[in-house]
């Protein structure tokens, strides 16, 4: 903790520790159970259509954050009720060298956030204690480490997929595994046309997508302690703007969708699309504002958690301070007003991506039959974000 800024303490049992201790413990192991979630799965589930003379299995490839995962490839011939015959029955155990190096960095950043919560515990042994001993701004910067490490290995997943190394099939990479999965299913159901449906799963294996979607969340609420709370000394309200645009930033940088066809493989970050580059501007321009308003105009003390208006002030000061309240008050709120402006704009350019990108690629790829599309489970992000930037302004402080 910094030294000017005293953190509440809580009991837990024996443990006396801060709220930020007890945070990063949550985050720390809630990363470490995500590692075991699948991060690679790309499936089909093949379904049968009827009773008998049909066919059901499941055929891909699962791993998880530490690289350990299979390939199986199972289908079976219903003959008639309780009656089955194998086709394929195929089980194999992989490792993929890249996911588990991403992995071990997810771990790194965990470890780093127990040690927070272990220094803001007083349990830390005299040796690596030392390592947050000094001056507040060192220990604010192994504070933020730790969620950072485990940030960018989670975004890396993202970013990367379709070019993690996946030793299975042939294949060289992700993306050219989802080609060899989606040309499967295809034949599956060509060569059982009426006795079999094929249910296809190609998006991000859902603990990296948790994954991600945690570490990042971990990462604000440090910056929010760190720098938004204790350095910038703003309201509640402001910090949860200000929180939402780095939220909004942050997930630009994330694939929005996916599609895959039998020839080539697609993803879409929010920043390669033009108003998803535009989306990051803004949010980068909305938090440039706030911070610029609170620290450097006048107007700004009011969105700092300061007293404006105090007893213990001069007689002099306070009639001056009340002569200045009300041109604060409504300096504040007409730049209240832009940043709430800000959250619709994002809101309808998000729309618009997904209307001007992929329903139009949604169009070409389901309806002609030559792939498949799919949105991933961050992007909806952009749709929260704002609405819970736009409730904070219906919050009294």
């Amino acid at each position: 903790m910094a030294e000017e800024y005293l953190e509440a303490k809580i009991r837990i049992g024996r443990i006396v520790t801060t709220r930020i201790g007890l945070m990063y413990l949550i985050f720390s192991v809630l990363m470490l159970l995500l590692l075991f979630l699948p991060w690679v799965h790309l499936y089909l589930n093949i379904i049968p259509t009827r009773a008998t003379d049909a066919y059901y299995g499941e055929y891909g490839v699962t791993i998880n954050g530490l690289g350990f995962g299979s390939f199986v490839n199972k289908l079976y011939y219903i003959v008639s009720q309780g009656n089955t015959e194998a086709v394929k029955d195929v089980y194999m155990s992989v490792f993929s060298t890249s996911v588990f190096g991403l992995g071990i960095f997810v771990v790194i950043g965990a470890i780093l956030g127990i040690l927070v919560f272990l220094n803001q515990s007083n349990l830390l042994p005299p040796g690596l204690a030392r390592l947050f001993e000094g001056s507040g701004k060192k220990e604010k910067i192994m504070s933020l480490i730790g969620p950072i490490i485990a940030f960018i290995a989670t975004l890396l997943v993202g970013v990367l997929y379709n070019y993690l190394s996946i030793p299975v099939l042939n294949a060289s990479n992700i993306g050219e595994l989802k080609i060899i999965i989606l040309k499967y299913s295809y034949t599956l159901e060509t060569l059982y046309i009426g006795r079999v449906i094929v249910d296809p799963h190609f998006t991000i294996g859902i603990g990296a997508t948790l994954g991600f979607i945690v570490s990042m969340i971990w990462m604000i609420y440090s910056i929010d302690q760190f720098f938004f709370k204790r350095g910038l000394n703003l309201r509640i309200t402001w910090r949860i703007r200000l929180s939402m645009f780095l939220l909004i930033a942050l997930t630009t940088l994330y694939p929005w969708a996916g599609a895959v066809t039998t020839s080539k493989w697609y993803y879409w970050l929010g920043v390669s699309t033009p108003n998803g580059l535009f989306l990051f501007v803004l949010s980068i321009m909305g938090i440039f504002l706030i911070i610029f308003a609170s620290q450097r105009l006048p107007a700004g003390i009011l969105m700092r958690e300061e007293e404006f208006i105090s007893l213990s002030l001069s007689p002099e000061e306070l009639a001056r301070r009340a002569k200045l309240l009300p041109i604060y008050m409504k300096m504040v709120k007409r730049f209240a007003i832009i940043v709430l402006i800000l959250w619709f704009i994002i809101l309808g350019l998000f729309f618009a991506v997904i209307k001007g990108v992929f329903a139009v690629e949604y169009t070409k790829l389901i309806k002609q039959a030559t792939g498949l599309l799919w949105t991933e489970l961050p992007a909806w992000l952009m749709f929260i974000g704002p609405l819970v930037g736009m409730g904070s302004h219906a919050m009294i402080e």
